[in-house]
């Protein structure tokens, strides 16, 4: 959607891409995945049903969801390999 600026320049309402909710729940699953990586499959099945929420809500279309988890995972695998580096 596309609202120019002097229209409420400080609220975020109706902007959708990508889904903040989806973000968080795929880096918290993408981190918490890598400490205990036994129970991945759980994470990233919680944050997948986030995901779906937010969908099947009418709150974001699936492009939303699923640029949001590439974006969790990759904010996640960067801070990763940047601490990783420093040890």
């Amino acid at each position: 959607m596309f609202r120019p600026w002097s229209d409420h320049p400080f609220s975020t309402g109706q902007l959708g891409l990508p889904s903040s909710e989806a973000a968080v729940a795929f880096a918290a699953a993408a981190a918490l995945a890598r400490l205990f990586p036994e129970a991945g499959l759980l994470w990233y099945a919680l944050a997948l049903g986030c995901a779906l929420t937010r969908v099947a809500s009418g709150a974001h279309f699936m492009s939303d969801a699923v640029l949001a988890a590439f974006v969790g995972y990759v904010v996640v695998w960067m801070l990763w390999r940047r601490r990783r580096s420093r040890s």
